[in-house]
């Protein structure tokens, strides 16, 4: 097999011990530092009762990084939920028996 630091149809084998990361690769490591993980389809905890307006995520999202879905529509930040560290606190209450669905980066 080719040796640790070439690649096969652009997908680079991890480094052997001790190797270094090419340029590209220490370029991505910072920029998702950067920019954090994504977290993708999170059930944030709380009541979906028609009453309960606030809702927790399991991490503290990166500002302006939260997309929040209500069933099948994605709502606007400010007009119907605001976030603060991990919180999020909506403008409205979701109806009981319906669902809420979050992206962010943490």
């Amino acid at each position: 097999m080719a040796g640790s630091a070439e690649s096969t149809r652009g997908i680079r084998t991890l480094p052997d011990e001790g190797g270094d990361l090419t340029g590209a690769e220490t370029n991505w490591v910072q920029v998702n530092t950067l920019l954090g993980t994504p977290v993708e389809n999170e059930v944030p905890s709380g009541a979906i009762d028609g009453a309960n307006m606030t809702f927790t995520l399991a991490n503290t999202a990166i500002s302006g990084s939260v997309k929040l879905y209500y069933g099948l529509t994605r709502l606007m930040p400010t007009t119907h939920f605001s976030v603060s560290g991990a919180t999020i606190t909506m403008t409205f209450a979701p109806e009981l028996g319906s669902t809420l669905l979050c992206d962010y980066r943490k």
